[in-house]
């Protein structure tokens, strides 16, 4: 992961916030940023390798768009990913 990368997520996850999104939109920012999909809970849920970040659940819902409540939750957690990669590139 390197900054030109980051800054390229971080336009998309700025984009996803003007327009309403489907889960697998959401599903592939977090795929750039290193998280995968593991079978736990009710819903599909996002684990990343960085130390102390929380799983995510992305929900499906018929390929319906996701609601603007969730999916801001989900942006925001997307974001700190963004910003724990910059402090890792930042200590090296």
């Amino acid at each position: 992961m390197n900054s030109r990368k980051l800054d390229r997520i971080m336009r998309r996850i700025e984009q996803a916030r003007l327009s309403p999104q489907k889960a697998r939109d959401l599903e592939s920012i977090a795929k750039q940023l290193g998280r995968t999909k593991v079978n736990r809970g009710k819903e599909p849920m996002w684990e990343n390798d960085l130390p102390g970040r929380p799983p995510l659940s992305i929900p499906h819902h018929g390929g319906r768009d996701i609601a603007i409540g969730t999916r801001n939750s989900i942006l925001i957690i997307l974001e700190e990913d963004v910003m724990a990669f910059q402090e890792i590139l930042d200590q090296e």
